[in-house]
Formats: structure tokens, sequence, C-alpha cells
């Protein structure tokens, strides 16, 4: 399973900003708000002032949002559903940060299921530890198998529940 609008030069950025470990953050909430791609609150006697994103890594955010371009124009995900559905409320901009924001989030899950699973893989020697550890590029490809659907995780990458009530078929 891949992350929609992530490809191998992205997905190389990625993992040198952000790095393969995960247990810094406690959320992908945590990761989101370190990268600066969360709304800061500004609010003052109930008037709402300017909700511009905040300061936070400099060279991840514009990976993540040309990211989230692509994923925005990637037929039938759930990111281009997002995006359409931001785009009438709140234009195009805060859309894309908002798709940036979601893929930041797979990316998390990803690398923390990827590291649990390879943390826990049995191993007996060195060559096993070395195929037990997954490669960077086995991430960023998206060909590390996902554990299965009963376990926690995001609904990232599911249809949008309106339509799956819908018996609309992506």
């Amino acid at each position: 399973m891949t992350i929609p609008g992530v490809r191998e030069a992205a997905a190389a950025a990625l993992l040198a900003e952000i790095g393969v470990e995960m247990s810094r953050f406690p959320t992908a909430a945590h990761r989101v708000s370190w990268a600066g791609l969360c709304p800061r609150m500004d609010e003052s006697a109930g008037k709402r002032r300017a909700t511009r994103l905040r300061k936070g890594a400099p060279w991840l955010k514009p990976v993540l949002v040309q990211c989230a371009w692509g994923a925005a124009r990637t037929k039938r995900t759930y990111t281009q559903a997002q995006f359409l559905r931001l785009k009438a409320r709140r234009g195009p901009m805060k859309a894309v940060v908002a798709v940036a924001a979601t893929i930041l989030t797979a990316a998390y899950y990803v690398l923390r299921d990827a590291w649990a699973i390879a943390s826990s893989a049995p191993t007996t020697s060195s060559h096993a530890t070395a195929l037990a550890w997954p490669s960077a590029s086995r991430i960023a490809s998206g060909s590390l198998a996902m554990r299965s659907r009963s376990h926690r995780r995001p609904e990232l990458l599911r249809p949008h529940s309106r339509a799956v009530r819908r018996g609309v078929s992506w």
C-alpha cells in the first residue's frame, strides 16, 4: 500500500526530515504539529485572529504540500475526496495543507507499524537482522506489508464514509 502523491524523491526527503523512529512523538498529531501543518490558535476576547500556519520544519512543509497537490489529483482516493470537500468550503490552499497533514499522518502510521513489525520479528543471525529491519526504500515504495484491518489504524486510506453508505463504488 502506498501513500497517494508520495513518490521516491518525496519519500526520501520525508524520511530524511522525520526519520524512521516514531517513538519521539506519542501521536500523529504531535508529529503534524512539529511539522507546522496545523493552524495556530490566536483568539482574544472571543475574536479569532488570522490562523496562518505555524512555523516549523521549513524543508518538510514544501515537500508535503507538493505531494498533497499530486494526491489531490489522484483519482478515487481519500485524499482527493478530502481536497474536493475542503476546497468547496475553505479554498484550495487551505485544502491542500489539510491533505499534506493527512499525508504526514499516514506516513507516521506506516513508519510506526513498520517499526513495530520489524522489532517484533525473531532474529537468529546478523543476516536475519538485516532482513528483518525494513529499509527506507521498502517503506517509501510501499512494498512493506501492512497489518490487517483489525489492527487500530487511522481511516486515512479508506473511502469516504458517506460514499460507502450510499453504495457508491470507487
